[in-house]
């Protein structure tokens, strides 16, 4: 077994060296010391980008994690509430507080899938099992 090894080893040794290593392209250098002209990139260029201007109010707080997007909604969550946006019009729909160790709880909404067609929310709880 040992010289069957030690033939694979030494059969891969020459296989390797036999490799043209003079055609080094695609390595890309910067230097740092040279002053680059500034570039400004336009989102919408190369992205579609779609500005909503959120409803803000005291129910509403908008600094928040996305969680969930679709056609119709999107969810936002803040330190534990989901706060359930009209797509559209940015107006706040709905603050669900279910956040807690009990029945129908979560402790940590990890990931929040919206059922349009239902019109229900799931919420991914990382933090039970």
């Amino acid at each position: 077994m040992r010289i069957l090894a030690c033939i694979n080893l030494a059969m891969l040794c020459i296989i390797s060296a036999c490799t043209d290593r003079q055609d080094v392209e695609g390595i890309m250098t910067v230097d740092l010391n040279r002053d680059y002209p500034e570039k400004q990139y336009i989102l919408q260029d190369f992205m579609n980008v779609e500005y909503v201007p959120l409803e803000s109010s005291d129910a509403f707080i908008t600094r928040a994690a996305v969680r969930a997007v679709g056609e119709k909604y999107f969810v936002l969550e803040n330190s534990g509430k989901l706060l359930l946006f009209d797509r559209h019009t940015g107006k706040g729909i709905r603050v669900i507080d279910h956040k807690g160790q009990g029945a129908e709880e979560y402790t940590n909404a990890y990931k929040v899938e919206i059922d349009e067609v239902k019109d229900e929310l799931f919420v991914n709880d990382s933090g039970t099992y």
